[in-house]
């Protein structure tokens, strides 16, 4: 019943003299769960939970030993046929080499290179790699442990810049902001002010206590605004 009653003492008011703080947390602007494409033994594992990674860095390889010798015999083979081309295209050159004959050892040259590509994108199905800038906060398997493909939560990694912070505001409220806009949150507990840009400002609002879900961004370029963080936002 007093949850009923501040709701209502909200909207009784005239809008000019309402105010309020509305609270919320920071966090990261990207949480992603990692799972490997292919399933197999993990055989080596290059970073550590807290480690900083780039996009595209190597987070772990599964054990992948037969298609590298597979990708060696290709590659030797590959070399073969492509010194013998050569060959080939100088004898032609000189007539000494039929046309027909060439013809067949590029067409060699070429099947054999596409069995290394896809020997190599099965490699490549074996790592996993980080899919943005970001922090790793969880390795759920370790070295010699097997993991089951797709679908299978190997490890976190969230981004840190910028972060995002989300409030439920009044209606009336909302419809008086913008996407773009710019807006300063009050740290609790401190006299810090965050700059932030309003990025969404949902169409639907809640039927019981009519607010609207807006989000906001918070540039954290040097990360040092830890994610948690509760924030106040002001509304008059």
């Amino acid at each position: 019943m007093r949850l009923l009653i501040r709701h209502c003492y909200w909207f009784v008011l005239p809008w000019f003299v309402q105010a309020a703080a509305i609270e919320g947390f920071l966090e990261p602007g990207r949480h992603l769960q990692l799972s490997t494409p292919d399933a197999g033994i993990i055989e080596e594992v290059n970073v550590q939970e807290g480690h900083s990674v780039r996009a595209g860095q190597m987070l772990l390889q599964l054990d992948a030993s037969v298609l590298e010798k597979d990708l060696k015999i290709v590659a030797e083979e590959y070399a073969l046929l492509e010194k013998r081309v050569k060959k080939l295209r100088q004898l032609r050159s000189d007539q000494y080499a039929s046309e027909d004959e060439l013809f067949r050892a590029e067409g060699e040259l070429r099947i054999v290179g596409l069995k290394r590509e896809r020997i190599e994108a099965q490699l490549e199905r074996k790592r996993l790699r980080a899919p943005i800038d970001g922090v790793v906060t969880e390795l759920r398997y370790d070295l010699g442990e097997g993991v089951g493909g797709p679908g299978t939560h190997v490890a976190t990694l969230v981004s840190l810049d910028p972060l995002q912070i989300q409030f439920a505001i009044p209606l009336q409220a909302a419809s008086a902001m913008s996407v773009g806009e710019q807006i300063q949150l009050a740290v609790s507990g401190q006299d810090t002010l965050l700059a932030a840009e309003v990025v969404f400002i949902s169409p639907v609002s809640t039927a019981v206590v009519n607010t609207v879900r807006v989000k906001l961004l918070v540039p954290n370029p040097n990360q040092r605004i830890p994610a948690g963080l509760r924030c106040l936002l002001t509304i008059d």
